[in-house]
């Protein structure tokens, strides 16, 4: 578990950065209690929230920031919203929080690969007094630590002797290794400080780490210098600024970069190679000025769009798969249902592409299938509406054992219309009804009802009207299934969809470091 105490607001900017994160669906609100006039349950806009916490806190003028927000992270799913919020609550009572008549905003996140939630309230009481912010980084780290029962000492010991396992030439490289951990690090004189989430945890001799530090800087291997700069060029092309790059090759490589200076303004950065343990100076690799040369989202989208021209061009058989396999690989955009998605941006492309790529999905699929002859072979392609000359012969009689017991059982008058039957689908074709079974590829002569449909037509005692609405229900150009179940016919021809690929991401209002 991480908490974030995060920077003070005179006008409650954290509601306005929240709020746009619910806008682009990666946050929701969870809890609002005590926003006064604002009736709870209802929907309100980030002005008129953020206009209330101002008004409540204005009670008490000499607190000029009286925002309060706080990110509460757990690694991965360990806790779920309810469980985070419930403990937020009981952070808030430690740190004098928890009056019944304060205000309170909680927003879940879903943008990254850590649940996550933020809390706003005002640093102001109901009664108009400044609830106490003494030593709250030190009060909050001892909470989190006894309620988790973390022994963070024993933690940071075994941060620094595996730190000293790494090759390093300065302080400054060791500072790097050790921050990349989640650790700040400060020397005063001949000792060296530690703290983490702002609160100070120990203190180690200047000498302990000189001693572990090589007496020159190791040059980087060749190979494994144009490695890494192969690496870092790709994902920076992927990314749009420097945190994504840093998340992306720690995901990717396990290689983490550490920028020195200003957040906005750094002037270098380390590379990490953890599973080499070796620490680079960044500079000797990729220069700062050359990686920090990310496009905007908008500007990138645009590459996009010629990019699926140009592999729709030189691949007219490119299916949706491929392209959102092409897609990620080399933007860190998907595809779905005739849409590009990059970060919250969206290009629709032309509808004879789409339909391109949905008539190619369709040829794949039945290129999948196994069938005795030419003719279930157009009638499987009819279908699935598609152009036969396009399906090769390949698979005409190479059956699995399971295909060829589909066959036999259809062939041989084994088939009966009962709990299996909705599971397939049916189509009558030049007098002849075929069985598809688009769960195992393969389609079969359906003996059974084409003796069903005989009889059916020689049945002279039934009136028209009900002659017809039992062919439909059985045999028609293609038939229907009674039960659908999850293999619905519309399956048939659904195009292959995906699911936006999972972030790995830092938090925006503040890195969250683990």
């Amino acid at each position: 578990m991480i908490v974030s105490i995060l920077y003070s607001s005179p006008t409650f900017e954290a509601v306005d950065y929240n709020e746009r994160k619910v806008a682009n669906g990666v946050a929701s609100l969870l809890v609002a209690e005590n926003m006064g006039y604002l009736e709870e349950g209802q929907q309100h806009s980030a002005n008129q929230l953020r206009q209330q916490l101002i008004d409540y806190s204005s009670q008490n003028e000499r607190i000029t920031k009286p925002q309060m927000h706080v990110a509460f992270s757990c690694r991965g799913d360990e806790m779920n919203n309810d469980e985070l919020v419930d403990f937020a609550r009981k952070w808030l009572k430690e740190m004098g929080y928890a009056d019944l008549k304060q205000p309170l905003l909680i927003y879940s996140h879903n943008d990254t690969d850590n649940n996550h939630i933020h809390v706003i309230t005002s640093r102001v009481d109901p009664q108009g007094r400044k609830i106490n912010h003494n030593h709250e980084r030190v009060r909050s780290k001892a909470f989190v630590e006894k309620t988790l029962g973390v022994d963070t000492r024993a933690e940071l010991n075994k941060a620094v002797r595996d730190s000293l396992e790494y090759r390093f030439s300065s302080i400054g490289e060791w500072r790097a290794i050790m921050e990349a951990r989640g650790y700040d690090v400060k020397q005063e004189g001949e000792v060296m400080k530690i703290a983490r989430n702002g609160a100070y945890q120990a203190t180690f001799p200047l000498s302990t780490i000189l001693d572990n530090a090589a007496s020159k800087e190791e040059k980087i291997d060749k190979k494994h210098r144009n490695r890494l700069k192969a690496w870092l060029l790709k994902y920076r092309d992927l990314s749009c600024c420097k945190e994504e790059l840093q998340k992306a090759m720690k995901r990717e490589f396990g290689v983490d970069l550490v920028f020195l200076g200003g957040k906005d303004n750094p002037r270098g950065y380390f590379i990490i190679d953890n599973r080499l343990k070796q620490v680079v100076k960044g500079s000797a690799v990729v220069k700062l000025s050359t990686l920090l040369q990310f496009e905007a989202p908008e500007e990138k989208l645009k590459r996009m769009e010629a990019f699926v021209d140009a592999q729709m061009e030189a691949n007219p058989k490119l299916t949706p798969h491929e392209l959102n396999c092409n897609l990620k690989e080399f933007y860190g955009g998907w595809y779905k249902e005739g849409v590009v998605h990059y970060k919250g941006t969206e290009y629709v492309i032309p509808e004879y592409m789409r339909e391109a790529l949905k008539y190619n999905f369709k040829v794949a699929k039945v290129s999948r299938f196994a069938f005795a002859d030419e003719q279930a072979k157009e009638a499987l392609c009819e279908f699935f509406k598609i152009k036969s000359e396009d399906v090769s012969n390949k698979r005409m009689g190479d059956f699995t054992e399971t295909q060829q017991s589909f066959l036999e059982e259809h062939r041989d008058f084994i088939s009966k219309m009962g709990e299996d039957d909705d599971k397939l689908n049916y189509i009558k074709f030049q007098g002849q009804v075929y069985a598809i079974d688009t769960h195992n590829m393969v389609i079969a002569a359906h003996n059974y009802h084409r003796e069903m449909v005989q009889d059916m037509g020689d049945n002279n005692n039934k009136d028209k009207e009900s002659k017809k609405e039992e062919a439909a229900m059985h045999v028609h150009n293609v038939l229907p299934r009674n039960k659908r179940g999850k293999s619905s016919g519309s399956g048939a021809n659904r195009e292959w969809e995906v699911g936006k690929p999972g972030y790995d991401e830092y938090d925006d209002a503040r890195r969250l470091k683990r």
